[in-house]
């Protein structure tokens, strides 16, 4: 009796959310950055579509947030494995890296903006993070992370001190390797 119970609390239909995945990286325009920048580390994005059918976006979103604001000025998205790339490329550079005496976190963006693809925001197919590593700027280093689109070209670039890199890498690293949740379908 307990069996049949359990066999029949499995065999509901698969009304769970769907994967949808939103774009590969995203540019807020008009492009502000003014004001403290901060970054954000966000697994897995949540959304509801029509007829309030939740959506499940599984890939872990890395962005530069204006935090005055509340707006993610440029943003990419990455699944588990060019996350811990990302992660494995940050600790080889970061490993013996001294403290910073001042915080950094600056955000250049590239111009010309691709064309909007929806209102105050224009996407980037295949874009995604890249670490650059180690810049000398002034007495001490800085780190980059850059952004590119699917053909390579540089669309914006973060330069930060070493204590925001590691912070960065540690959120990710701890955001990636949490256990995915399970899903009903996929969409894209």
């Amino acid at each position: 009796m307990c069996l049949c119970l359990v066999l029949a609390g499995c065999s509901g239909s698969s009304a769970g959310p769907k994967i949808v995945l939103g774009p590969s990286a995203t540019i807020a325009v008009p492009v502000d950055v003014s004001g403290p920048l901060v970054w954000s580390v966000d697994s897995p994005i949540h959304d509801k579509i029509g007829a309030g059918k939740l959506t499940i976006d599984p890939r872990v979103l890395v962005a530069v947030e204006a935090s005055d604001r509340a707006t993610w000025v440029v943003a990419s998205r990455v699944d588990a494995a060019g996350g811990l790339e990302l992660v494995e490329a940050m600790t080889q550079t970061l490993r013996g890296a001294s403290a910073a005496t001042e915080h950094v976190l600056q955000l250049t963006i590239e111009q010309p903006l691709p064309e909007m693809s929806s209102p105050g925001r224009a996407d980037l197919r295949g874009g995604q993070w890249r670490w650059q590593g180690e810049i000398e700027r002034g007495t001490m280093p800085h780190y980059v992370m850059n952004l590119v689109d699917q053909h390579g070209t540089l669309r914006a670039s973060v330069v930060m001190d070493a204590a925001t890199a590691r912070d960065l890498m540690l959120r990710l690293s701890r955001t990636i390797r949490a256990a995915p949740a399970r899903f009903s379908s996929v969409e894209q």
